[in-house]
């Protein structure tokens, strides 16, 4: 059972027959969280454009209360691009769009050009530089580097409005005290446990959605 194998701890306080025959069971289980929403950034032209802040500004309430987690984020397009690089320099997001013209020229013998000269080559760098990244998250904030950034690399040239899938994943910890009777069940994990106990952690599963069996 899925729930039974992720949780990290038992433990067991078997109170005496006389004392109404009480087993109290706390139980301590991890649980993945998720939040995610999709945003559109402002309008740019061909090149390459930091918008760390203006990601940080959609995704500020999925950041918030996360001591440890990751968060990815994914381009839904095919023509521009998502990375990671230096944030402090404009030149060097210059330097980068002119090294990807050199690498993938508009001069090739393209064939898909139905919506432009840009029409392939774009294709082409969105491929090279990536649909995604992603980002550690410490204490509620981006773990990023002092120097770095995230870029969206747009390859039309006519400007574009495009939009973001951000996703942020981290680690729950969720509590229970449970309440059985008949301790002897502890006694020997046989099938007592599997009638007794397993129906109450199944309850406290469903509290947490995890699928029943």
């Amino acid at each position: 059972m899925l729930f039974i194998t992720s949780i990290l701890c038992i433990y067991l306080n078997t109170f005496h027959p006389k004392h109404n025959h009480l087993t109290v069971v706390s139980v301590i289980a991890p649980t993945t969280m998720g939040w995610q929403t999709t945003f559109t950034l402002s309008k740019r032209a061909k090149g390459c454009h930091l918008v760390t802040d203006e990601v940080i500004n959609h995704i500020r309430p999925g950041l918030e209360g996360v001591k440890v987690g990751m968060l990815y984020l994914f381009i839904q397009h095919t023509s521009a691009g998502l990375t990671v690089n230096e944030n402090y320099d404009k030149d060097v997001r210059r330097d980068m769009d002119m090294a990807l013209d050199t690498i993938v020229p508009e001069s090739l013998n393209w064939r898909h050009t139905d919506e432009g000269p840009d029409d392939s080559v774009s294709h082409t760098k969105a491929s090279l530089v990536g649909s995604s990244v992603m980002i550690p998250i410490t204490d509620g904030r981006l773990n990023l580097g002092t120097w770095q950034g995230i870029y969206l690399t747009e390859f039309r040239h006519i400007p574009h409005s495009r939009r973001i899938v951000a996703t942020v994943l981290y680690v729950s910890i969720y509590t229970a005290t449970l309440q059985i009777l008949r301790p002897s069940v502890f006694c020997c994990l046989g099938p007592e446990f599997t009638t007794e106990v397993i129906p109450h952690l199944e309850i406290f599963a469903s509290r947490l959605g995890f699928p029943a069996r």
